[in-house]
């Protein structure tokens, strides 16, 4: 693809407050459609497989306060999940959290021959969530199960290199291994976004797509080189994000409530799915670690679950960000 028509019709773009592009409001010619990037040459995949899905999940939240213990209590009791309640005896950064399902995750992919990207933030400002130094034994767990830990950069950082750099020497200090994927926390993104990453040593990005329609922006359906301002290529491959669960269910986005809606926000995703099969592409998929209990978001894991069937059905390569691009590396 060339350098001049990526993002050529964003620049008139609506913008919401978190400062991201959304669907709907730019021009045809960057519509969600796959059409304009129908693949030339089709990559050819790790043991012939058809398509590549890169599974991701955002890892937002540790810590339940007290507030948030007494709501998910009360819903436990309501919906008769007595079980649940000894997770919030747990600590913060449990396999176990209600937050976190760390093991019910690794177990359901493991099911599919799946593995994922999990992004974890390491912000030191006023968008820290968490302090990363707490998430080390989460972090060790997540290694030692085969899953990548790239970094979920804050939110001021998108056009921050020295920031994102930063973050990223703190999560490797306590991961103790290189951290080469990156996702920018709320999708923001401008087209100096690439430019900072790459700057901070990143080998690739999976912030593109939008935040209120799932799809593919800018009809790019596999990994491509990123750009700086000026079109000049990086040294960063850019992930599309097809599909994010919180796109679908937010009444602000496609409003499909997964209850007891699972079958439309189905057929949402497997239109995307069909598409990327079609033509052989690559997107990442968003998942995050709390839609996996069914107290604070009933139906979501089976969602991500018919996924992960369809990916098994359909000879998908459903792998980590890292693995993909040490992939494209070797054979490309």
């Amino acid at each position: 693809m060339q350098p001049d028509v990526y993002l050529q019709h964003e620049s008139s773009a609506n913008i919401d407050r978190h400062g991201r592009v959304l669907y709907g409001s730019i021009s045809d010619l960057d519509i969600v459609t796959s059409q304009s990037a129908d693949i030339e040459r089709r990559v050819v995949y790790p043991d012939k497989k058809q398509f590549g899905i890169v599974l991701t999940h955002d890892v937002d939240h540790v810590y339940f306060s007290i507030e948030k213990k007494v709501r998910y209590a009360i819903r436990t009791i309501g919906a008769r999940k007595w079980s649940h309640i000894k997770h919030l005896l747990h600590t913060p950064c449990s396999m176990h959290n209600p937050l976190l399902n760390t093991q019910k995750i690794i177990d359901l992919e493991n099911r599919y021959g799946a593995t994922s990207t999990f992004f974890v933030m390491a912000a030191t400002d006023e968008d820290s969530r968490y302090d990363v130094a707490d998430t080390k034994e989460l972090l060790q767990f997540l290694i030692s199960h085969n899953r990548e830990v790239g970094l979920h950069a804050s939110y001021t950082s998108y056009t921050n290199s020295e920031q994102i750099k930063t973050e990223k020497a703190r999560l490797e200090a306590v991961l103790g291994v290189p951290v080469v994927g990156i996702r920018q926390h709320y999708l923001r993104f401008n087209r100096s976004t690439w430019q900072a990453q790459a700057a901070a040593g990143f080998q690739y990005d999976a912030t593109l797509g939008y935040a209120d329609r799932i799809g593919f922006r800018n009809g790019m359906i596999r990994p491509f080189v990123a750009f700086d301002e000026n079109n000049q290529s990086l040294p960063l491959i850019a992930i599309p994000l097809g599909i994010m669960e919180g796109t679908l269910y937010a009444r602000q986005y496609m409003n499909i409530p997964f209850v007891p809606d699972i079958e439309t926000a189905w057929q949402a995703c497997r239109e995307v799915l069909d598409e990327v099969k079609r033509v052989g592409g690559c997107v990442s998929i968003l998942w995050h670690p709390d839609q996996f209990d069914d107290v604070l978001h009933p139906n979501s894991m089976a969602l991500y679950e018919r996924i992960l069937q369809y990916g098994a059905e359909h000879d998908a390569w459903m792998t980590s960000g890292a693995e993909v691009i040490k992939y494209l590396q070797e054979n490309t």
